[in-house]
């Protein structure tokens, strides 16, 4: 997380796992959707986010991790035991998550070829 404002967090993207977001910044806001939990200034976050009407809220969680390298990443929930985080933290660390998305795109692609 690279900064905090009253209104939103600017975020700095190390590395996205699925999905495509345009920019290596973006603003994270609280939308009708979805409510930003608290985060500080240079902590290391795993965010699932969704884009509506230009604005970037939680999807399905935002993990505090102890590194930005995928393949090694702990994720501070998945410590405490919550099994939800070691799921996702193993889909993470395996790559799981970035060869599902190439597979997808491989498939819209093709798709959109016919």
């Amino acid at each position: 997380m690279e900064s905090v404002n009253e209104e939103f967090y600017s975020i700095k993207v190390e590395k996205v796992l699925m999905g495509n977001i345009s920019s290596d910044v973006f603003k994270l806001t609280n939308t009708e959707y979805s409510k930003v939990p608290f985060l500080k200034s240079g902590e290391i976050r795993v965010l699932s986010v969704n884009e509506h009407n230009g604005n970037y809220g939680i999807a399905r969680g935002a993990y505090q991790a102890d590194s930005t390298d995928y393949k090694t990443l702990n994720l501070l929930q998945a410590k405490e035991g919550y099994i939800p985080a070691k799921i996702i933290q193993e889909f993470i660390n395996t790559g799981a998550f970035i060869e599902a998305d190439k597979k997808q795109k491989r498939k819209t692609f093709s798709e959109s070829m016919k």
